[in-house]
């Protein structure tokens, strides 16, 4: 029960938009930016569901079932993680803009947070600390909107683009394969975390990967060594999205 406790937690947190100049680019790399976009469309309104497994430090596993019912268009979204053994509810999430609800298990009261100050986090040492508005990318379908403006370093090598950031301390490196993210490393040395992401296969030919891994840890750590794997395992692209799936419950 603990890695439901822990794995949506708060940390405070500032976000900025400092950032590093992006490489001129020919049009063969604007053509490669212009694939990967079209690749990234998000339905309006879906729902998924997803298998969520969680290995810690000292290799304990724990195990859930998640359903997330989305408003991409409002920027709404609605998630809630079971125990797969019994089906009871144990982390139940609202996010509606910039504002998050969670549901908290211990106090039975509703906890509201700013979306730059939320994190997902493991278990143990709470060495996993990952944006959850980063994070949220992977489950929407979605890209950041500014992945590929200025303040990006863009390059292309081996048929691999890499785009490089820098925003306040944290840096993330993402590597797109057939117009595809494949790997993103996020570093925040100043909150002494990373974490290496691995996105595997295509789901249903949908525009969710058939996998997300995530393996984090500290920034002085040789070996990462929490993970958290996410498998779809269906998809709704023709949900409704009235505003009464999007009231905390």
């Amino acid at each position: 029960m603990r890695f439901y406790i822990f794995i949506l937690a708060v940390m405070i947190s500032v976000v900025s938009c400092k950032g590093i100049k992006r490489t001129p680019s020919d049009g063969i790399l604007e053509n490669d930016i212009t694939a990967i976009r079209d690749s990234y469309k998000p339905f309006p309104c879906f729902r998924t569901s997803m298998q969520i497994e969680f290995t810690g430090a000292g290799g304990k596993t724990e195990k859930g079932k998640a359903s997330l019912h989305a408003d991409y268009k409002n920027d709404r979204m609605y998630l809630v993680i079971k125990d797969p053994l019994f089906g009871i509810e144990v982390v139940r999430l609202l996010k509606n803009g910039e504002t998050i609800k969670i549901w908290n298990l211990r106090t039975k009261k509703i906890e509201r947070i700013p979306l730059s100050q939320f994190e997902l986090r493991g278990l143990g040492n709470n060495t996993i600390r990952f944006p959850f508005n980063l994070f949220q990318n992977f489950i929407y379908g979605s890209l950041p909107d500014e992945l590929f403006d200025k303040k990006s370093k863009i390059q292309r090598k081996e048929g691999v683009l890499f785009v490089k950031r820098k925003e306040s301390g944290s840096e993330y490196e993402y590597e797109f394969q057939e117009n595809r993210l494949r790997k993103l490393t996020y570093t925040n040395r100043a909150g002494n975390s990373r974490a290496d992401v691995k996105l595997e296969g295509l789901f249903r030919e949908t525009i969710f990967p058939e996998t997300v891994g995530i393996v984090a840890g500290s920034v002085s750590e040789k070996d990462l060594t929490e993970k958290i794997q996410i498998k779809f395992s269906s998809v709704n692209q023709n949900a409704k999205c009235d505003d009464r799936y999007f009231q905390m419950r």
